[in-house]
């Protein structure tokens, strides 16, 4: 028998193979895991938006032909296969309707590992981050849309095109760019080709930029530079790249050749494309929006990316990639302004480029510079490294931190004051409702909001006369980007579930009541008395407005193969059960005795007319001093023999009188 030795330095033991994590792989899946959490929580109880039914009704009519209605055939083709799929395993539910999206929110966070070999680690897991916590990001990732796949898409473009310039035209980079490419213009969203023209543009304009500045920066010459991209286009492999674009598309609009009338959706969109410059997303929407969602969700994000824009510029570090990235997001937010089309959604556009410019900005937040301490001689002992007081800077941003949060509190309590102003109140009577013992802790909140800002600024004076003008300005970077990242992911979460009801959040054109799925759970109660708990009742229902066979109430109904979606009144006379829309009861005639409910179902937001008096609740807490509005209502019909065969405590509980 062949002895074994069971020392631990003998040879059995060290041939044994270790296997080891790095820091690297436990930080990616810390944040994949937090972010999938955030993306799933919560996403089947917060109530489908009327452009979210749109777009699931569109897919769900394909699926399952006997949903009830006539939805127009879907314009995104990814998010019909994805909803398809989704669907088809799981039914049709407001999770299953946002499943696709999540999984596009989940890949954009990764997108930046295919950046890693040109930016380094740290710059790439900073991507990482700020693509997780940004507001704009996380909302769209949770809403049945598709405009995250354009973000996914410009993304995985941009990565495959720098590796196709650095290691040269490989077959299996252009085909995967290709795909890219076909994904981004004709697959994702309306916006999509919008988006692909944009980057085209950004590219060429900072070409010419980097070529204009070429004998200064660098040693070649600016003629140099365009001969060396027009040599790279014309050793493109075009026949290739063209056959597997158009390869892309057919395939993934069809599903594989097994829905051949998939291939309209390409149609759909860029038909939708053009619309967009003449008419908008939802007919209550300002121009604009796509700009000033960038403000109002992204305004920390765009502080930053100013920031690093000048950092760069002073540093000698903005190159072509930089100018493209600056250039990207100036067309972003100018096309948001301009394109009829824009939703806040449409901010994403300028997120994208600002988080490079972020990430490596931030990086040079944390290194560490020599320190030179002024003022003091002979009370501190200098260090001729200069490391020596290098944690100086994150003790300061702490500080900072500290007094940002002191700053938010009391603004949030001034919105709050200001809150108790009567609507229509002069400036005379304002001022004497401030003087008021109830508005006591208002003043408090003002004076202490600016005394805090003053001890900032001459805390950090201070700090710049002791450790120096470069400390000062690290500490303060570090305190708000951290700041920032803590106000992203709230202020996304707050958008996304908390106020997704509340008329006064800008993101939704009109917002989903409570009523809409009051309706849906007294229809329900309805089957289980006249048809055993089986959604087999007939339903039928008067086209009008909130009473769409493919907006939200057509979502609602969609379990109810025997709903009949009718043009007028007398289609709908003398049926048992009758769907209206807002109607004069007085003027309502349905050939028989009938009892009736009115049910809320949407309303239109009121953050597109905020008052200046009420802007600074609004911008922190989406609080209004009224939010009465109009409110689109639809009315449920029992005739009187339905409504008799009622038990009556059924008929109190479910509220109909």
């Amino acid at each position: 028998m062949q002895a074994v030795s069971t020392e631990p330095n003998s040879q059995a033991a060290i041939s044994q193979p270790q296997v080891t994590i790095s820091w690297e792989v436990v930080a990616y899946a810390v944040l994949i895991i937090a972010a999938l959490l955030l993306h799933l929580a919560e996403l089947d109880s917060v109530p489908m938006a009327q452009a979210e039914a749109h777009q699931a009704m569109r897919t769900l009519q394909i699926v399952a032909p006997q949903t009830p209605g006539n939805a127009p055939a879907p314009d995104s083709p990814i998010l019909f296969v994805l909803q398809s799929l989704a669907f088809s395993i799981m039914g049709a539910s407001e999770l299953s309707a946002r499943l696709g999206t999540v999984l596009g929110g989940m890949l954009l966070i990764l997108t930046p590992l295919l950046f890693r070999r040109f930016i380094g680690r740290e710059r790439t897991f900073l991507l990482a981050v700020l693509l997780a916590v940004s507001p704009t990001i996380f909302v769209v990732s949770r809403q049945a849309d598709a405009f995250i796949w354009t973000a996914v898409f410009a993304m995985t473009t941009v990565a495959l095109v720098w590796r196709v310039w650095a290691d040269g035209p490989r077959s299996s980079s252009v085909l995967w760019l290709a795909a890219s490419v076909a994904g981004l213009i004709l697959l994702s969203d309306s916006g999509g080709p919008l988006l692909a023209a944009m980057m085209a543009l950004a590219a060429w304009l900072a070409l010419w930029w980097s070529a204009f500045r070429a004998p200064d920066e660098v040693d070649e010459s600016g003629e140099v530079l365009f001969q060396n991209a027009r040599a790279w286009l014309q050793i493109l492999p075009w026949r290739t790249m063209l056959a597997a674009f158009a390869g892309i598309t057919i395939v993934a609009s069809t599903l594989f050749m097994l829905y051949p009338a998939g291939l309209g959706h390409v149609g759909n969109l860029l038909a939708n494309t053009l619309a967009g410059f003449v008419r908008p997303a939802a007919a209550t929407m300002p121009p604009g929006l796509g700009l000033a969602g960038l403000l109002v969700y992204e305004l920390g994000f765009v502080i930053l990316a100013l920031a690093a824009i000048i950092s760069l510029m002073r540093q000698g570090r903005f190159g072509y990639v930089q100018r493209f990235l600056a250039i990207w997001a100036l067309l972003a937010a100018v096309t948001g302004l301009l394109y009829r089309g824009a939703t806040p959604a449409f901010a994403i556009w300028s997120v994208l480029p600002m988080v490079f410019l972020i990430a490596d900005y931030a990086l040079g937040l944390f290194s560490n510079i020599p320190v030179i301490v002024y003022w003091t001689e002979g009370f501190v002992e200098q260090d001729a490294s200069g490391q020596r007081y290098a944690w100086i800077k994150y003790a300061i941003s702490l500080l900072i931190i500290g007094a940002f949060v002191i700053v938010s509190v009391h603004l949030q309590e001034i919105g709050r004051g200001l809150q108790r102003i009567p609507v229509g109140a002069g400036l005379g009577d304002a001022l004497a409702t401030m003087r008021e013992p109830i508005m006591a802790e208002f003043r408090y909140s003002l004076l202490f909001f600016f005394v805090t800002l003053l001890f900032i600024v001459i805390s950090l004076m201070l700090v710049a006369s002791i450790w120096g003008n470069r400390t000062m300005l690290q500490a303060l970077g570090i305190g708000f980007f951290v700041y920032v990242i803590g106000t992203s992911l709230g202020g996304g979460w707050q958008t996304a579930v908390v106020h997704a009801s509340n008329p006064a959040e800008y993101w939704y054109s009109a917002t989903t009541e409570p009523d809409a799925y009051l309706l849906r759970e007294t229809l329900y109660e309805i089957s289980e008395r006249e048809s055993g708990g089986e959604p087999l009742i007939s339903i039928v229902a008067v086209r009008g407005t909130a009473l769409e066979d493919d907006g939200l109430v057509g979502w609602l109904l969609r379990d109810y193969p025997n709903t009949e979606y009718v043009g007028t009144f007398a289609e709908a006379a003398r049926n048992p059960i009758v769907l209206l829309p807002e109607v004069d009861v007085n003027l309502l005639n349905l050939g028989g005795d009938y009892v009736g409910q009115p049910f809320e179902i949407m309303q239109p937001t009121l953050a597109y007319d905020v008052s200046l008096v009420d802007v600074v609740a609004w911008m922190g807490q989406r609080r209004l001093r009224s939010f009465v509005g109009n409110k689109y209502t639809v009315s449920l019909w029992l005739r009187q023999d339905v409504y008799d065969a009622l038990p009556e405590e059924e008929r109190e509980r479910l509220g109909i009188d």
